[in-house]
């Protein structure tokens, strides 16, 4: 039997609630062997490494987009000055 390999997309609010769900999964007593949790507690590794790898980039890009807006933000005022690069009349 082959297994298929999809792309679904979360947000991360929908990640939280199924975290959330296989977290009671895991903690749920019933008189059976626990062995059918397995599949659930690896899903559950899996869902915490996204969120984490997901947090991580976006935190990433937050903080790029900050230096690039600061960044076009000082152009966009040294352009404004004519004061890029000079300094006592003199320009680089």
């Amino acid at each position: 039997m082959q297994e298929a390999i999809v792309t679904i997309k979360f947000t991360l609010s929908e990640i939280d609630r199924l975290i959330n769900s296989l977290n009671l999964l895991k903690t749920m007593r019933i008189p059976v062997e626990p062995e059918w949790k397995i599949p659930y507690k690896n899903l559950l590794k899996d869902l915490k490494r996204i969120k984490e790898n997901t947090e991580q980039a976006s935190a990433d890009y937050q903080s790029n987009k900050n230096s690039e807006a600061f960044r076009d933000t000082q152009l966009l005022e040294w352009k404004r000055t004519g004061q890029a690069g000079c300094k006592n009349g003199k320009c680089d």
